[in-house]
């Protein structure tokens, strides 16, 4: 076989059917193409996990900004003998937006962060009265620091801190939820969080923006098996809402499933240790408000008194639970009712995996708790915004395929959504003659 064979260049393919070597210039110029083309994606994904939730959580303060400044004209002189228990600052009719911030249980954590915690319980009658010991500390205690650095007023602090820790959540949301559902349904996700009924309190002085944050964080550590770290967040939780139980039962289920699954993924002991050391501190953070409030008052059932308080002046209101088995509330028990059959519907089908089991998870346990421990008021809206993934509930597969249907679904929900936020602002906001109990 001669060089000049071709038969020659087959057997050696250093060598082309001319006789000079290859040429792969092309190949490698398609390779660092393509693999270029790889890192550009990975970064604009990368960038896009930052400015899209904070797009869309700035599009839902500036529709609530509006509303608010447009709800003002309609609420009343807030004074101390008006509809609200508690006054600090009594403000004029038609107050303007940071006055608006401040409403209800605003009111309230004015007073601690200006004034402090009481040491002593105020009663009447021999019972103990509504008071500050109610409202968790970690809240005030950051509008206080920042009153101190920057010379702000409370509604002005209060509103910067709730702002900021919206914002790290909405951020927190997307990243969690981008790779399990894509980045359309993350971000509507962010979107129904920021235009539900209660979400104008996500700017006002309530704790709703904290705690999310730190809901989102504690389910997203626990999911990527942080331990140490969930501890850490799950303490600042327990001392910002009295939500943590039902976090605490989200890490035993996360410990019980990975333990089943052990033969597919290791769940080595010393993981199996701090998986039950997270649990134990969970459930032990959710006494350390009572206990600090034992302490400083000088009553050991203080805080339970404290939360009595709250419930006789609903004039003994059973809990959601009660009020749907014997049907108290009507159409408020039919409502709660069709909410847990329809949480339940969406959480157990059979896509929902993709969520992951923890979301899933929290999303029932927390929704439990609500129901077996609250009273049937408008709060629950407030409350249910911490639930994250059942305001986005439907398939990725079958939401937003097409550019035209995804305008028209952003365009339905901003609607739906500012005639919920209208509504709720108007009966459980906006301070007026028809209000007479707390929202």
């Amino acid at each position: 076989m001669s060089p000049g064979d071709p038969s020659s260049a087959e057997a050696n393919p250093s060598v082309s059917r001319t006789g000079a070597p290859p040429d792969h210039s092309n190949g490698d110029v398609v390779d660092s193409l393509a693999s270029q083309a790889s890192v550009d994606r990975a970064r604009l994904r990368a960038r896009s996990a930052w400015w899209i939730p904070v797009a869309v959580f700035a599009l839902t303060r500036v529709i609530d900004t509006i509303l608010i400044l447009v709800m003002s004209s309609h609420q009343t002189h807030a004074r101390e003998d008006g509809p609200l228990v508690m006054v600090v600052d009594p403000a004029p009719a038609h107050p303007g937006y940071l006055d608006m911030l401040t409403n209800w249980d605003g009111q309230w954590y004015q007073q601690i962060a200006e004034h402090g915690y009481p040491s002593h319980l105020p009663t009447s009658d021999g019972e103990v009265q509504q008071n500050a010991w109610a409202f968790y500390p970690l809240y005030p205690a950051l509008v206080r620091l920042v009153m101190s650095l920057g010379g702000l007023p409370f509604a002005a602090a209060a509103t910067l801190v709730s702002l900021s820790a919206g914002f790290a959540a909405a951020v927190l949301v997307f990243r969690l939820l981008e790779p399990r559902v894509g980045g359309f349904h993350a971000g509507m996700t962010v979107l129904v969080l920021g235009l539900s009924p209660a979400g104008v309190v996500l700017q006002a002085a309530y704790t709703e923006s904290l705690a999310l944050l730190l809901v989102v964080a504690c389910v997203g550590l626990l999911a990527a098996r942080r331990y140490g770290l969930l501890m850490i967040a799950s303490t600042a939780l327990a001392l910002t809402r009295p939500i943590v139980l039902p976090l605490a039962l989200v890490i035993v289920v996360h410990g019980v499933v990975r333990w089943r699954r052990r033969g597919e993924l290791p769940f080595r002991p010393a993981e199996m240790w701090r998986c039950a050391a997270a649990v134990a501190v969970t459930v032990a953070s959710f006494a350390i408000w009572p206990v600090v409030c034992a302490l400083r008052t000088g009553v050991p059932d203080g805080f339970l008194q404290t939360q009595q308080a709250w419930i006789s002046a609903s004039s003994g209101q059973p809990t959601w639970l009660a009020a749907t088995v014997h049907g108290f509330g009507g159409a408020a028990a039919c409502a709660a009712l069709i909410a847990v059959l329809v949480l339940l519907a969406t959480v157990l089908r059979p896509n929902a995996p993709s969520w992951g089991l923890e979301w899933r998870a929290w999303a029932i346990t927390y929704s439990a708790y609500v129901f077996l421990v609250t009273l049937p008021v408008a709060a629950v809206l407030r409350y249910a915004m911490l639930t994250v993934i059942p305001w986005w509930p439907f398939d990725p597969e079958a939401v937003g395929r097409t550019p035209q249907r995804r305008a028209v679904t952003i365009a339905v929900v901003v609607a739906f959504g500012i005639s919920t936020q209208v509504a709720w602002m108007t009966y459980f906001y906006v301070i007026g003659p028809h209000l007479v109990t707390n929202p």
